[in-house]
């Protein structure tokens, strides 16, 4: 059994394949898989695998029509015979001491999973991007060996990437985690219910990971944006019906809403006739699970429905801070009789 197997799903990206597997096969732990499902690449992508796996054995190749990532990965996770694993997308790479690194802290907590800290590219420009402390809502229990996601006030499923974690594979078998068998969104369920479906997280504060932020990305693709809706409405439908704990389904909640409005601007931009579909799914979803809402998360949705949000942040919003401060300060100046 290797200590790690390391899925990818590949699919016509030739062009940024070989640092991919350049950062893997010469990680600092050599005991591990690297299981590469190409999902009917009709480029030099497949090519690129079979050369790496006549130098390297520890390369895995399963080929199959193009199906879409998530069932390309499922295949992948059905043959993997590492304790943990690893995801990987196939235009980013792994820090050289990823796998080293991720397995010491999870085999040492025996966690059901391990998030750690990631890097930025910007394809663009050529430099990395800098994001500021992405780790602050866990600086609380940073050093906590054995988190219970549950019991945190900070919601920890915002960081709903499937790449930036190690999990232990039999937590997944347990709990039946595997990625919907769509091309688009089929990966943030697998993170969100890896993270609510846990009781033991630990957190690595350490950049392991690479992600290469791409102009003309799947995630853009205007067309598929109904399924990227679903998979993470999928996900809602699911912890309702299964009796999550309601402070769950309220975190869960408060991260939909957070990434459905991130990408309703983003497709709205794009291509107005989505414009219009996309809100209308958005609201028939919060409207029916309105109770299940935190008091926050119903009020920066009632701003962002009835599109109040410019108003309240240039204008309430400031007057409110301070109408807070100014009373403070005529208190202060009395009690130093000025």
């Amino acid at each position: 059994m290797p200590k790690i197997s390391i899925i990818i799903a590949v699919y016509n990206v030739e062009k940024y394949l070989k640092q991919c597997l350049d950062s893997l096969v010469n990680q600092t732990l050599q005991d591990i898989e690297i299981i590469f499902t190409d999902d009917g690449s009709t480029d030099n992508s497949l090519n690129i695998l079979k050369e790496y796996r006549q130098k390297d054995n520890r390369i895995k190749i399963i080929e199959q029509e193009n199906q879409g990532p998530g069932i390309a990965r499922n295949n992948a996770l059905d043959i993997a015979t590492g304790k943990y694993i690893m995801i990987v997308d196939p235009d980013d790479w792994l820090e050289l001491d990823a796998c080293e690194l991720a397995y010491n802290q999870i085999e040492q907590n025996q966690n059901d999973l391990v998030i750690f800290d990631y890097k930025r590219f910007d394809e663009t420009s050529g430099k990395f991007i800098d994001d500021g402390d992405k780790f602050y809502p866990y600086k609380d229990c940073i050093d906590n060996p054995h988190i219970n996601v549950a019991e945190q006030k900070e919601n920890f499923i915002q960081n709903a990437f499937a790449w930036q974690k190690i999990y232990n594979k039999k937590f997944l078998d347990n709990n039946s985690i595997r990625f919907l068998p769509k091309y688009l969104g089929e990966d943030a369920p697998f993170a969100a219910l890896s993270i609510m479906q846990s009781t033991d997280i630990s957190i690595l504060n350490k950049p392991l990971y690479n992600y290469r932020v791409r102009s003309n990305s799947a995630s853009y693709d205007t067309e598929r944006w109904n399924e990227h809706v679903s998979s993470k409405i999928f996900v809602l439908d699911y912890v309702i019906s299964n009796n999550f704990k309601k402070n769950i389904i309220s975190k869960y909640l408060e991260y939909l809403f957070n990434s459905l409005k991130f990408w309703y601007k983003i497709y709205a931009d794009m291509d107005s006739a989505v414009k219009k579909e996309y809100k209308n799914r958005m609201f028939a979803c919060f409207n029916q699970n309105y109770d299940y809402m935190s008091t926050k998360t119903k009020f920066r949705y009632n701003l962002f429905k009835y599109n109040l949000e410019g108003l309240y942040y240039k204008l309430i919003r400031p007057i409110g801070k301070y109408c807070i401060v100014l009373p403070y300060r005529k208190i202060r100046a009395a009690l130093q009789g000025k």
